[in-house]
């Protein structure tokens, strides 16, 4: 189903001032709850692994560098 330009254009107006509970009304009603929770997690999950991997090497600089 394509959605026309006014509808995706009042969808848009809907959603500027929807709050959490409103978009996870919508996101269960249209299916895609569990993708996007999944999504966040591997997110988080990845930035969370980004952030380990620089606090070794900020640990092994100041190994090497005898800083305390």
């Amino acid at each position: 189903m394509e959605l026309k330009k006014t509808q995706i254009e009042n969808a848009i107006e809907i959603l500027k001032n929807a709050d959490g509970e409103d978009l996870q009304n919508i996101l269960e009603i249209i299916g895609m709850d569990e993708q996007v929770l999944k999504q966040l997690i591997h997110t988080k999950m990845y930035r969370l692994k980004l952030i380990m991997d620089d606090a070794k090497a900020i640990k092994q600089f100041f190994n090497e560098n005898d800083l305390n």
